[in-house]
């Protein structure tokens, strides 16, 4: 995407359960859906990486043997 990227200090916990990188209130979410997303990847052999750089946004890419 292009929208506000993650911190590289933030990186290391955003597949974790419950975690937001994002503190503004306007945002909604449980903070469950990259935990998910990498618990289903990995339990069928894959890999998801994370690439992001503050303020130029965020890709996600995801590897199936």
């Amino acid at each position: 995407d292009t929208g506000k990227g993650i911190p590289p200090e933030d990186q290391s916990r955003i597949f974790g359960a419950f975690q937001q990188v994002n503190n503004d209130r306007a945002t909604q979410g449980t903070g469950l859906g990259l935990t998910i997303s990498r618990h289903i990847i990995e339990m069928m052999g894959g890999k998801l990486e994370l690439q992001s750089e503050a303020g130029k946004g965020s890709r996600f890419t995801f590897y199936f043997p």
